[in-house]
């Protein structure tokens, strides 16, 4: 039997949804809004940070979700977590804090 690496990567499979105009409204609508002085969370370089982060290959599950980021510096693209130097917002607790599975329990 031939086992066959999976070789994709969030680009190959991001590709045709960036292509579509909704996904270049979205950027442009973020693009318009921060030339009119609005702040944006997170900053336009973290905006896909999971992807950055992440190996396609490797993921199992993703989860999607909306932290309530209340200042800045705290978002950085990654939801229910902040920058290890920056206190967390009031919210719900951090997933794994409870378990102590999370790397600041």
């Amino acid at each position: 039997m031939t086992i066959i690496e999976n070789t994709l990567t969030w680009q190959d499979v991001l590709q045709t949804s960036k292509d579509q105009p909704y996904f270049h409204n979205i950027l442009s609508f973020l693009a318009d809004e921060a030339a009119r002085g609005k702040t944006i969370y997170p900053e336009s370089s973290h905006i896909f940070a999971a992807f950055k982060l992440t190996d396609f290959n490797k993921v199992k599950v993703v989860i999607l979700g909306q932290d309530p980021y209340h200042g800045s510096a705290q978002a950085h693209g990654l939801c229910f977590s902040v920058q290890q130097q920056t206190p967390p917002p009031p919210r719900v607790p951090t997933p794994g804090l409870a378990h102590g599975s999370h790397p600041r329990a």
